[in-house]
């Protein structure tokens, strides 16, 4: 495993930090099951939890033990690479088909860095599972670089505005990835906060459960759209159910991405 610093506020690549053969069992192990790949909040892009699939047949000797020897070396990278304790938040794998995207975003705010209801997401990690696809270009816009990292490689970073970053279209292919958002270790917060974060994630699962319903009918507008006319044809009435709904908690027909989380990379 090689150790690379690219540049940016600490992006760290980890090359080789899982072999080839692995990088498949992984893609294999999620595909064994795939009516658990569920949208989430990127255009064209499927999530699964990291473990679901563990009591299907699907032959690859990846079992508890082995997802939880993983997670652990995900944490020792994230120590060795941003200097401080860490925990997982969540993690989760990824796919993106063709057409898929993501705009510049933060992980943890919005792009002129104010809070969002995500900001205990302090630090981003992506394990890139294959690089038999085309376009889904990791770029950063304040930095001057993109990447596609080769297969095995563990990028770790900050994720807010210090490291604005996208993902360009996949032309070809299907890209695969690990990911998972990390905290302070030490990190914890009042009730307070928790309520003001709820509330934000809240309204931003309106929003793209707006954008799903617009993606199903075909339209594949940019995650962050200003242009309120592509959303002309959502009823109002509609939007005030989802809208009540939410608001006591009750998300039953509502599509929620998951981890609820919309800096998915």
């Amino acid at each position: 495993m090689e150790k690379v610093v690219l540049g940016g506020n600490n992006i760290v690549a980890f090359k080789n930090f899982l072999s080839k053969e692995d990088c498949e069992k992984l893609i294999t192990f999620y595909n064994s099951k795939p009516d658990r790949w569920m949208p989430i909040c990127f255009f064209g892009s499927f999530g699964m939890g990291v473990s679901e699939p563990l009591s299907e047949n699907h032959g690859t000797g990846i079992d508890d033990a082995w997802i939880n020897n993983l997670k652990q070396r995900f944490t020792d990278a994230m120590l060795e690479s941003q200097g401080r304790a860490c925990k997982i938040n969540s993690i989760h794998a990824q796919k993106w088909h063709v057409g898929a995207y993501a705009n510049d975003h933060s992980d943890n705010s919005d792009l002129e860095g104010n809070p969002s209801g995500w900001n205990d997401n302090k630090f981003f990690s992506g394990l890139y599972l294959n690089e038999d696809y085309e376009g889904g270009i990791l770029e950063f816009r304040d930095h001057g670089f993109g990447i596609k990292p080769e297969t095995g490689t563990l990028i770790t970073m900050a994720g807010g505005v210090e490291n604005i970053h996208k993902v360009t279209e996949v032309t070809a292919g299907v890209r695969y990835t690990l990911i998972a958002f990390w905290d302070y270790a030490e990190r914890e917060y009042t009730q307070e906060e928790m309520a003001w974060r709820e509330a934000d994630i809240a309204r931003e699962r309106i929003y793209q459960s707006k954008l799903k319903k617009y993606w199903k009918y075909g339209y594949d507008d940019p995650l962050f759209s200003s242009d309120e006319e592509k959303y002309k044809e959502i009823s109002d009435e509609e939007l005030a159910i989802w809208e009540e709904k939410i608001s006591r908690g009750d998300f039953e027909g509502i599509p929620v991405p998951l981890n609820s989380n919309k800096s998915i990379d």
